[in-house]
This record gives structure tokens, C-alpha cells and sequence, in this order.
């Protein structure tokens, strides 16, 4: 008789993870390399010393490229601590802004943070003058 052979991983993600190239996160420590994002989380290239499980951490900006760097203001704590090639540390954010949301929406889906300025529209007269 035949049996199948296999195995399960358990996998409690619920929101699907992008990776990312060229983006940073400036924190207190400096700034750290990002590995991927979702809208739950971020994950980065750091070192777990500094990183411990349970640990909130504060998320001054996020950069791409040579872009500026974009003000995040938000806090996160720290779910996951191990070595890069094990997929780094796992940041879980707590209560984004609207304005944190978006810049987090625009990391998945891989949108400019900083939008390309645009000329100036005339001013159209109204009914009125």
C-alpha cells in the first residue's frame, strides 16, 4: 500500500509580504536595510543583540535609493530576532496613522513615497470672478 510523505508549515501571516530593494529605516540606532514589508510588519537586516523579542522600537523615517527621507513616526515591536539569512528582524507596527498607513501602502505597493512634483495648474476663474 502506498502512503504519502510530507510535511506542514504553520504560517500565521495574514497579509502577504513584498520585497524590497534599496529602502531604509531610520531609527535611533542609525539606519538598517529593509528585507521585505506587508501592512502588518517590516523586516530588516539588523543585529539581534540590539533587537530583543518584546522590545518596541521607534521608526523615525524610511528612505529609498538616494531619495529624502520620508518622516514614519511610528512605533513597532519587535517579533521576530534572527540573523539575516534566517529573513532578519520582524517589526509588528502598533496603531498606524493614516498618514503612516499610506506611506506603508506605498512601500507593498511599491509607489514613490515622495510624489514627482508636478507643474502648477492654472487657476481656473470661478462663477463668481
Amino acid at each position: 500500500m502506498a502512503s504519502v510523505k510530507g510535511f506542514v508549515e504553520k504560517n500565521d501571516r495574514i497579509d502577504n509580504r513584498r520585497p524590497l530593494n534599496e529602502t531604509y529605516l531610520v531609527m535611533d540606532g542609525g539606519t538598517c536595510e529593509v528585507i521585505d514589508v506587508s501592512m502588518g510588519g517590516i523586516s530588516f537586516a539588523g543585529s539581534k543583540e540590539n533587537f530583543p523579542l518584546g522590545k518596541n522600537v521607534s521608526i523615525k523615517g524610511v528612505r529609498i535609493e538616494d531619495e529624502e527621507t520620508v518622516e514614519f513616526g511610528a512605533f513597532a515591536e519587535v517579533v521576530r530576532s534572527v540573523s539575516r539569512s534566517s529573513g532578519g528582524i520582524g517589526l509588528k507596527f502598533n496603531k498606524l496613522t493614516s498618514k503612516q498607513f499610506g506611506i506603508v501602502e506605498a512601500l507593498v505597493m511599491h509607489r514613490p513615497l515622495v510624489p514627482k512634483n508636478k507643474k502648477p495648474s492654472k487657476k481656473k476663474k470661478g462663477f463668481l470672478g
